[in-house]
C-alpha cells in the first residue's frame, strides 16, 4: 500500500512538472524586470497598510510624480528586450520604414497598441515626448511589443512569455495580423477588460478638482458642515451616493443617505461598513483619483501574468481580499475566506497546483516560527512541547524514527542527526484536520486551522505565510470528486478523520493555484472594490520586486519538509 501511495505521488509530481513546464519561461525571463522598471506609477506604499494609520506626515497621501530621466526607457529597453540591430531586422525582413507608423501617423494598430501600453502604465508621456520623431517613437513601441510578448501568453494556454519576440513580430507583419496579435497577448479574461473601463472612469475623475476632506473631521448624524459637502461630493462620484439626494438643502448634512452611501463605499474597500468617518475611512476617502489610477494600472499588469483564461477546475486565491475562489472553466462555484501572512510574514505571489491532500497532518515547523515561537515557551518549561505533542523525528515513512522531547538541553535550532521537530495530528495542531500541498520553494500550502473565530476579523492578514481555509471540507471534498471511485476516497478520509490518523490522498491531476495580489477588482455587480495594500506592493519598485519574487520561486520542488 505504502509503495503505491508513493508511485502515485511520482506520477502526479510529473504531471505537475509537465503541466508548468512553460510557465517557467516566463520566470526566467529577465528581460521582463528590466521593462517593468520603466513602468509608470507613484508609490502607493501608504495605502491601507494597517489598522493604525498615522497622518503625522502631511504628504503621506499625496502623489508623489515621479518621471523617468530623459531617455531611461531607451536604455533599459535597449539592453534588456531589444536592440537597435534587432529592430532594424524587423523592418528589413518586413520591407517596412515603420512598423506602427503611416504617412498620416500611428497606424490603427498602433492606435492600439499605444492606448494599451498607456493603460498599462508602460508608456510615460515625457517618454514619449523625449522621443522627438517617428523612428525614436515607433522603437519605443517595438519595445512595449516585446515587453508583451515576453510577458504575456501568446500561442498557448498552460505558459506564459514567447521565446521568439522577433520572430514573431516578423511573422504577425508579413501576414498583416500584427493588430491580432496584439489582441492575442491579453488576458480574455472580464476582470482585465472591467478593469481597463473603470480606468477610463477614473481618468475622468482625475480630471475635477478634488477636495481634501479635515481628517480629524468625525460628523455626527444630522449634523451640518461644509466638510460634509466635500464629503458628498465624494461619494456622489463614486457611485456610492445617488446624485437625485444632493439636493441644495442636503448638500452639507451628514444623514441616514450620506451614511448608507459611506457604508457602501467602506464596504467596497474592505472596511467596517460601520457608516463612521474613522481613521481608516478617512484614509480610503484620501486617495485622490489620480492614485486610483496608478492603483489600476498597476493591478492591470497583474492580470498579464495569469493564464489568458481559466480552463477546468483552478483555485485562486487573492491575498488583499482574503478570499479564495474555486473555479471551473472561469466560473466561481465557490468563494470562502482566508487568512493570509502578516507583513513580517507575507504570503508569495506563486503559481503551483495541489497535487496531495493530507488528512490529520503532521506540522513541521520552520526555524522561524521555532525561533520565534516556540523556543522562549520551551526554555521557560520544557516540557511545554510535549504537552503540545512535539516530537523529535528522523526519518520518513517507514524509516521514521521518534524521540521524545524529555530534556531541557536540546538546542531546537541545531537539532543532532538530522533529527526535527514535528507536531502530531490533533487538537493542538495549527494545521487543522486538513492540508493541501502545493510544490513551491516557500513551504507555502493551504490548509486547515482550529481557530475558527479569526475568519470574522475584517484584518485576517494573521498567518506565517501559508493560507489558512475557512472551509476546507467543502474545498476536499471537491478536490476528491475528480478521482476514481471518488466514494471510496471520501470513505477513506472519514475513516481518517474518524480514527485520527494521518492519511494522504494523491489527486490524479494536480488542481493549479494562482496566489494573487489585486487590490482592485471587479465584483459580480460590476462594482469597483479597492482592498488594503497589506504588504506595500501597490508602487512600482515593489511590482518589480513581486516578479523577481516569481522568478526565484523554484515552482517544481518537493518540499520533505511538508510530508
Amino acid at each position: 500500500m505504502q509503495n503505491m501511495i508513493k508511485t502515485q505521488g511520482t506520477k502526479a509530481y510529473l504531471k505537475l512538472a509537465a503541466r508548468f513546464k512553460l510557465a517557467i519561461h516566463l520566470y526566467l525571463a529577465s528581460a521582463l524586470l528590466l521593462s517593468l522598471s520603466a513602468i509608470a506609477g507613484a508609490p502607493l506604499s501608504g495605502i491601507h497598510s494597517g489598522y493604525s494609520p498615522s497622518f503625522s506626515s502631511p504628504t503621506i497621501l499625496q502623489l508623489n510624480d515621479i518621471a523617468l530621466p530623459a531617455g531611461s526607457s531607451f536604455y533599459l529597453h535597449d539592453s534588456g528586450i531589444i536592440s537597435r540591430s534587432h529592430y532594424q531586422l524587423i523592418l528589413q525582413k518586413t520591407g517596412r520604414s515603420a512598423l506602427w507608423f503611416e504617412s498620416q501617423g500611428l497606424s490603427s494598430s498602433g492606435k492600439y497598441l499605444y492606448r494599451l501600453l498607456d493603460d498599462l502604465g508602460w508608456l510615460q508621456e515625457k517618454s514619449w515626448q523625449n522621443a522627438s520623431d517617428t523612428y525614436q517613437r515607433d522603437i519605443l513601441l517595438t519595445q512595449g511589443t516585446y515587453f508583451l510578448l515576453q510577458s504575456t501568453q501568446v500561442n498557448n494556454n498552460s505558459g506564459n512569455g514567447h521565446e521568439l519576440p522577433t520572430s514573431t513580430l516578423i511573422s504577425a507583419f508579413n501576414k498583416q495580423q500584427e493588430q491580432e496579435l496584439l489582441y492575442r497577448m491579453l488576458p480574455r479574461q472580464s476582470q482585465f477588460w472591467r478593469l481597463r473601463g473603470q480606468l477610463q472612469e477614473f481618468r475622468k475623475l482625475a480630471a475635477l478638482s478634488w477636495p481634501t476632506l479635515d481628517h480629524s473631521f468625525t460628523p455626527e448624524l444630522g449634523q451640518a458642515h461644509p466638510e460634509v459637502r466635500k464629503l458628498r461630493f465624494i461619494l456622489e462620484k463614486y457611485q456610492d451616493l445617488d446624485v437625485k439626494y444632493q439636493t441644495p438643502t442636503r448638500q452639507d448634512v451628514f444623514d441616514s443617505v450620506a451614511i448608507e452611501a459611506l457604508k457602501r463605499f467602506q464596504l467596497r474597500h474592505g472596511l467596517k461598513a460601520d457608516g463612521k468617518l474613522g481613521p481608516n475611512s478617512h484614509m480610503a476617502l484620501a486617495i485622490a483619483p489620480q492614485q486610483r489610477v496608478t492603483q489600476l494600472q498597476i493591478n492591470l499588469m497583474r492580470w498579464l501574468q495569469l493564464p489568458r483564461s481559466f480552463r477546468g477546475n483552478e483555485i485562486l486565491v487573492n491575498i488583499p481580499s482574503y478570499q479564495l475562489r474555486l473555479l471551473n472553466n472561469g466560473r466561481t462555484q465557490k468563494t470562502m475566506r482566508v487568512i493570509v501572512g502578516n507583513k513580517e510574514n507575507p504570503t508569495p505571489v506563486i503559481t503551483s497546483a495541489v497535487n496531495r491532500l493530507t488528512v490529520n497532518p503532521t506540522w513541521t515547523p520552520t526555524p522561524k516560527i521555532i525561533k520565534d515561537d516556540l523556543l522562549e515557551e520551551y526554555q521557560r518549561d520544557f516540557r511545554y512541547l510535549q504537552r503540545k505533542d512535539f516530537q523529535l523525528v528522523r526519518g520518513y515513512w517507514r524509516n521514521k524514527e521518534i524521540r521524545q522531547i524529555d530534556s531541557p538541553d536540546y538546542d531546537l535550532l541545531n537539532l543532532p542527526d538530522n533529527f526535527r521537530l514535528v507536531q502530531s495530528a490533533g487538537r493542538s495542531n495549527p494545521l487543522g484536520r486538513y492540508r493541501f500541498n502545493m510544490p513551491n520553494g516557500y513551504a507555502i500550502f493551504l490548509h486547515d486551522t482550529p481557530a475558527k473565530w479569526h475568519f470574522s476579523k475584517p484584518y485576517r492578514a494573521l498567518s506565517h505565510g501559508c493560507i489558512r481555509l475557512e472551509e476546507p471540507r467543502f474545498l476536499a471534498n471537491e478536490l476528491l470528486k475528480q478521482l476514481p471511485e471518488q466514494n471510496k476516497h471520501k470513505q477513506t478520509m472519514q475513516s481518517a478523520l474518524q480514527e485520527k490518523h494521518t492519511q494522504m490522498l494523491f489527486l490524479e491531476e494536480p488542481v493549479p493555484v494562482y496566489i494573487t495580489y489585486h487590490t482592485a477588482w471587479i465584483d459580480e455587480q460590476g462594482v469597483i472594490n479597492f482592498n488594503r495594500d497589506i504588504y506595500g506592493w501597490d508602487n512600482k519598485a515593489n511590482l518589480i520586486a513581486q516578479f523577481k519574487t516569481i522568478i526565484s520561486n523554484p515552482v517544481i520542488t518537493l518540499s520533505l519538509n511538508n510530508l
